[in-house]
Protein backbone atom coordinates (compact mmCIF):
# COMPACT_ATOMS: atom_id res chain seq x y z
CA UNK A 1 0.00 0.00 0.00
CA UNK A 2 1.35 3.74 -0.63
CA UNK A 3 2.87 5.50 2.04
CA UNK A 4 0.16 8.41 2.13
CA UNK A 5 -2.85 6.09 2.13
CA UNK A 6 -1.22 4.12 4.86
CA UNK A 7 -1.19 7.59 6.81
CA UNK A 8 -4.52 8.15 6.22
CA UNK A 9 -5.74 4.93 7.83
CA UNK A 10 -3.51 5.36 10.69
CA UNK A 11 -4.67 9.38 11.24
CA UNK A 12 -8.85 7.64 10.89
CA UNK A 13 -7.74 4.67 13.24
CA UNK A 14 -6.57 7.86 15.73
CA UNK A 15 -9.27 10.46 14.99
CA UNK A 16 -12.32 8.62 15.05
CA UNK A 17 -13.41 8.27 18.38
CA UNK A 18 -16.40 6.42 19.99
CA UNK A 19 -19.63 8.72 21.42
CA UNK A 20 -21.42 7.75 24.09
CA UNK A 21 -24.23 9.49 23.09
CA UNK A 22 -25.64 7.20 20.29
CA UNK A 23 -28.36 7.85 17.58
CA UNK A 24 -32.06 7.65 17.60
CA UNK A 25 -32.93 4.28 16.46
CA UNK A 26 -34.77 4.86 13.48
CA UNK A 27 -36.90 2.28 14.18
CA UNK A 28 -38.51 3.85 17.08
CA UNK A 29 -39.76 7.03 15.33
CA UNK A 30 -43.45 7.27 16.28
CA UNK A 31 -43.87 10.93 14.79
CA UNK A 32 -45.08 10.35 10.95
CA UNK A 33 -43.59 13.47 10.10
CA UNK A 34 -40.29 12.57 12.21
CA UNK A 35 -40.42 9.05 10.07
CA UNK A 36 -40.96 11.11 6.77
CA UNK A 37 -37.64 13.48 7.21
CA UNK A 38 -35.81 9.90 8.50
CA UNK A 39 -36.81 8.40 5.44
CA UNK A 40 -35.75 11.02 2.99
CA UNK A 41 -32.31 11.31 5.36
CA UNK A 42 -31.59 7.37 4.58
CA UNK A 43 -32.22 7.89 0.60
CA UNK A 44 -30.48 11.20 0.96
CA UNK A 45 -26.54 9.35 2.10
CA UNK A 46 -27.46 6.26 -0.29
CA UNK A 47 -27.80 8.86 -3.49
CA UNK A 48 -24.36 10.13 -1.89
CA UNK A 49 -22.61 7.44 -2.09
CA UNK A 50 -23.96 6.26 -5.68
CA UNK A 51 -22.80 9.41 -7.05
CA UNK A 52 -19.93 8.62 -9.67
CA UNK A 53 -18.74 12.37 -9.52
CA UNK A 54 -18.26 12.39 -5.62
CA UNK A 55 -16.13 9.45 -3.00
CA UNK A 56 -18.17 10.29 0.41
CA UNK A 57 -15.93 9.93 3.63
CA UNK A 58 -17.52 9.59 7.39
CA UNK A 59 -15.96 11.20 9.93
CA UNK A 60 -12.06 12.22 10.31
CA UNK A 61 -11.16 10.12 7.29
CA UNK A 62 -13.28 12.39 5.01
CA UNK A 63 -11.75 15.84 6.96
CA UNK A 64 -8.12 13.86 5.42
CA UNK A 65 -9.22 12.43 2.25
CA UNK A 66 -10.48 16.24 1.20
CA UNK A 67 -7.64 18.28 2.69
CA UNK A 68 -4.94 15.63 1.18
CA UNK A 69 -6.40 14.33 -1.58
CA UNK A 70 -8.87 16.65 -3.12
CA UNK A 71 -10.48 15.23 -6.46
CA UNK A 72 -13.64 13.07 -6.11
CA UNK A 73 -13.21 13.40 -2.52
CA UNK A 74 -16.30 14.26 0.15
CA UNK A 75 -16.48 14.76 3.52
CA UNK A 76 -16.15 17.52 5.55
CA UNK A 77 -18.82 18.13 7.89
CA UNK A 78 -20.03 21.17 6.02
CA UNK A 79 -20.26 19.24 2.41
CA UNK A 80 -21.89 16.75 4.70
CA UNK A 81 -24.44 19.00 6.07
CA UNK A 82 -25.28 20.66 2.53
CA UNK A 83 -25.68 17.26 0.62
CA UNK A 84 -28.58 16.29 3.94
CA UNK A 85 -30.14 19.94 3.39
CA UNK A 86 -30.34 19.55 -0.19
CA UNK A 87 -32.35 15.91 -0.10
CA UNK A 88 -34.46 16.81 2.99
CA UNK A 89 -35.68 20.27 2.80
CA UNK A 90 -38.46 19.70 0.03
CA UNK A 91 -39.77 16.66 2.62
CA UNK A 92 -39.38 18.86 5.93
CA UNK A 93 -41.46 21.26 4.32
CA UNK A 94 -44.25 19.35 3.36
CA UNK A 95 -44.53 17.93 6.81
CA UNK A 96 -44.70 21.54 8.08
CA UNK A 97 -41.37 21.37 9.45
CA UNK A 98 -38.10 23.80 9.29
CA UNK A 99 -34.76 22.78 8.15
CA UNK A 100 -31.85 25.16 9.37
CA UNK A 101 -28.26 24.57 9.17
CA UNK A 102 -26.55 24.76 12.90
CA UNK A 103 -22.86 25.72 12.94
CA UNK A 104 -20.70 24.73 16.73
CA UNK A 105 -17.59 26.52 17.54
CA UNK A 106 -17.31 28.23 13.98
CA UNK A 107 -13.48 29.45 13.60
CA UNK A 108 -12.25 27.86 16.54
CA UNK A 109 -11.44 24.56 17.17
CA UNK A 110 -13.72 21.76 17.03
CA UNK A 111 -16.00 23.46 14.47
CA UNK A 112 -18.39 21.48 13.32
CA UNK A 113 -22.06 21.60 11.07
CA UNK A 114 -25.02 20.13 10.70
CA UNK A 115 -28.69 20.60 10.17
CA UNK A 116 -31.55 21.26 12.46
CA UNK A 117 -35.31 19.90 11.77
CA UNK A 118 -38.09 21.00 13.98
CA UNK A 119 -41.49 21.18 14.59
CA UNK A 120 -42.04 25.12 14.36
CA UNK A 121 -45.07 24.58 16.91
CA UNK A 122 -42.78 24.75 19.25
CA UNK A 123 -41.84 28.31 18.75
CA UNK A 124 -39.06 30.11 16.40
CA UNK A 125 -36.02 28.88 15.65
CA UNK A 126 -33.90 30.77 18.62
CA UNK A 127 -36.90 29.60 21.01
CA UNK A 128 -36.36 26.20 19.59
CA UNK A 129 -32.48 26.71 20.48
CA UNK A 130 -32.91 28.33 23.59
CA UNK A 131 -35.29 25.47 25.20
CA UNK A 132 -33.48 22.35 23.76
CA UNK A 133 -36.28 20.07 24.17
CA UNK A 134 -36.70 16.57 23.93
CA UNK A 135 -39.06 15.84 21.20
CA UNK A 136 -39.54 18.17 18.30
CA UNK A 137 -36.19 18.98 17.26
CA UNK A 138 -33.73 17.07 16.07
CA UNK A 139 -30.51 17.11 14.43
CA UNK A 140 -28.82 15.19 10.81
CA UNK A 141 -25.32 14.31 11.30
CA UNK A 142 -24.19 12.33 8.97
CA UNK A 143 -20.31 13.59 9.01
CA UNK A 144 -19.66 11.40 12.04
CA UNK A 145 -20.33 7.72 10.72
CA UNK A 146 -21.52 8.54 7.26
CA UNK A 147 -24.91 6.93 8.36
CA UNK A 148 -28.55 8.55 8.36
CA UNK A 149 -28.02 9.81 11.73
CA UNK A 150 -30.36 11.81 14.00
CA UNK A 151 -30.07 13.00 17.20
CA UNK A 152 -32.26 14.95 20.03
CA UNK A 153 -31.16 18.36 19.93
CA UNK A 154 -29.44 18.42 23.67
CA UNK A 155 -27.85 14.68 23.13
CA UNK A 156 -25.96 16.45 19.93
CA UNK A 157 -25.08 19.36 21.98
CA UNK A 158 -23.54 17.10 24.22
CA UNK A 159 -21.13 15.19 21.63
CA UNK A 160 -18.89 18.16 21.45
CA UNK A 161 -16.99 20.62 23.91
CA UNK A 162 -18.93 23.57 22.57
CA UNK A 163 -16.47 27.04 23.01
CA UNK A 164 -18.80 28.96 20.79
CA UNK A 165 -22.10 29.24 19.13
CA UNK A 166 -24.63 27.50 18.15
CA UNK A 167 -25.05 29.76 15.39
CA UNK A 168 -27.49 29.51 12.97
CA UNK A 169 -27.14 29.50 9.05
CA UNK A 170 -30.38 30.08 6.81
CA UNK A 171 -29.08 28.12 4.12
CA UNK A 172 -32.40 28.53 2.30
CA UNK A 173 -31.61 32.16 1.65
CA UNK A 174 -28.09 30.64 0.70
CA UNK A 175 -29.73 28.57 -1.73
CA UNK A 176 -30.92 32.11 -3.21
CA UNK A 177 -27.93 33.59 -3.42
CA UNK A 178 -27.98 35.03 -0.21
CA UNK A 179 -25.01 34.39 2.49
CA UNK A 180 -26.90 33.11 5.26
CA UNK A 181 -25.46 35.00 7.91
CA UNK A 182 -29.00 35.46 10.21
CA UNK A 183 -27.08 34.67 13.42
CA UNK A 184 -26.94 38.53 14.06
CA UNK A 185 -30.78 38.98 13.78
CA UNK A 186 -31.26 36.10 15.97
CA UNK A 187 -29.28 37.10 19.00
CA UNK A 188 -26.84 34.39 19.00
CA UNK A 189 -23.64 36.51 18.26
CA UNK A 190 -23.56 40.48 18.77
CA UNK A 191 -24.29 42.77 16.19
CA UNK A 192 -21.68 44.49 14.63
CA UNK A 193 -21.23 48.05 15.83
CA UNK A 194 -23.32 51.12 13.59
CA UNK A 195 -20.45 53.10 12.54
CA UNK A 196 -20.41 56.42 13.83
CA UNK A 197 -21.29 59.64 12.66
CA UNK A 198 -19.36 61.39 10.64
CA UNK A 199 -18.24 65.17 12.07
CA UNK A 200 -19.88 68.09 11.02
CA UNK A 201 -17.72 70.27 9.78
CA UNK A 202 -18.33 74.26 9.74
CA UNK A 203 -17.15 76.71 7.40
CA UNK A 204 -14.38 79.24 8.48
CA UNK A 205 -16.74 81.68 6.58
CA UNK A 206 -19.80 81.15 7.82
CA UNK A 207 -18.35 81.26 11.71
CA UNK A 208 -16.96 84.59 10.65
CA UNK A 209 -20.23 85.99 9.16
CA UNK A 210 -22.29 85.17 12.14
Amino acid sequence: MPFRPLILCALALLLTGCASTRPIDIKTIQHDELATIASALDRTIDEAYADPNARWHAGWTGNVAVNWFEGKNRGLCYQWRDQVYDGVAGDCADVGWEAWGLTINRGVKGEHHAVLVFDPALGSVQQVLSDQPTEGAYILDAWRRGRPDIYSLPDWLTLSTIRKGPELIDLAARRRGGDGEVDELLGLRPPEPEPEPEPVITPVESLLAE
